[in-house]
């Protein structure tokens, strides 16, 4: 009796573990953040487009082939356009997204709690997933979607049935929505459906049913795309650039923008009035207006009230 008195005991305390050591991720993922700038030009990229989307302008959707991401977050900029709310929310979904992945593999693995805790601990401050975790790019939105079709399809191929098939579908679509490296999924879940799905998938009517469920996020943003001026095949036209690149971005070296005659610079060095290393890199947009400054590893990226184009007569 004092034996299992003991056990029972110890069990709360147990199950405390992963709690506290997904607080420790939590801590470190957050930890000077609010004190650092978006690290690398595809933050700063993104941040743009959610504003752009959030008011309307939708030319620039499917850049990266990624308009789930921009959509899901666009609402946001009603609020705010501070760069850090962003960074937060990211950091905070990466941390979701790392816990419910270690759920599943306690769950599948029968982990004992300090097991969990331990994993969660070396995964969630590995360098890769700790830095992703702090910029504002795809990686954290793509590892929630991406645990939620592994847990999906995981659950499938033990129960062949259509219900989970179509929300395996519905994960991929997301997926696809979200990240276009989804598309490196592909070969692997249809390897997979081949060897241990009972061939329920490659049914013509179940076959045609998912391709329509995987299709409707390009109809529908399709569509939403035309609506704002895109023609109807820039999203797959991303996958062709992806396969046949076009011309590389060309590098700039030391000019002046037209509008504010601040000096920029496309690598180092100084400039009459800020150093504008990153400034090259990016499209500003009028409706933005003057004053944003935004520091970016040491540098200032001056985001000025005229378009900056690339290598046309502005740099």
């Amino acid at each position: 009796m004092a034996l299992r008195s003991s056990i029972s005991s110890s069990a709360p305390r147990a199950a405390l573990l992963p709690a506290l050591a997904l607080l420790a991720v939590t801590a470190i993922r957050l930890y000077g953040l609010s004190e650092v700038s978006l690290p690398d030009y595809d933050s700063v990229r993104n941040w743009q487009i959610v504003q752009e989307v959030a008011h309307g302008n939708l030319r620039n959707l499917f850049h990266h082939g990624s308009p789930a991401f921009s959509l899901v977050l666009a609402p946001i900029a009603w609020f705010t356009s501070d760069y850090r709310v962003y960074q937060h929310l990211n950091a905070l979904l990466g941390v979701a997204a790392l816990a419910w992945l270690v759920q599943f593999v306690e769950r599948k693995l029968r982990l004992t709690a300090l097991e969990a805790a331990l994993l969660l601990l070396f995964t969630g401050t590995s360098v890769f997933l700790t830095f992703s975790g702090r910029d504002f790019t795809m990686g954290s939105m793509s590892l929630l979607v991406f645990v939620g079709l592994l847990r999906t399809h995981y659950l499938r191929l033990q129960q062949p049935s259509v219900r989970l098939l179509m929300q395996t579908t519905g994960w991929l679509a997301l997926g696809l929505s979200v990240n276009y490296k989804f598309l490196l999924t592909l070969p692997i879940l249809g390897m997979l459906e081949l060897l241990y799905s009972q061939g329920l998938l490659w049914k013509p009517a179940m076959l045609a049913r998912v391709l329509l469920r995987l299709l409707a996020p390009y109809i529908v943003l399709g569509l939403l795309g035309m609506v704002g001026g895109l023609p109807w095949y820039r999203w797959p036209a991303v996958y062709y650039n992806l396969v046949f690149p076009g011309l590389p971005m060309p590098l700039v070296g030391l000019g002046t923008c037209a509008s504010t005659g601040y000096t920029t610079c496309a690598t180092s060095g100084t400039s009459s009035r800020r150093c504008c290393c990153w400034a090259w890199l990016l499209e500003c947009c009028s409706q933005y207006g003057a004053g944003y400054n935004i520091c970016l590893g040491g540098s200032f990226l001056l985001i000025c009230p005229h378009t900056w184009e690339y290598g046309r007569g502005v740099f």
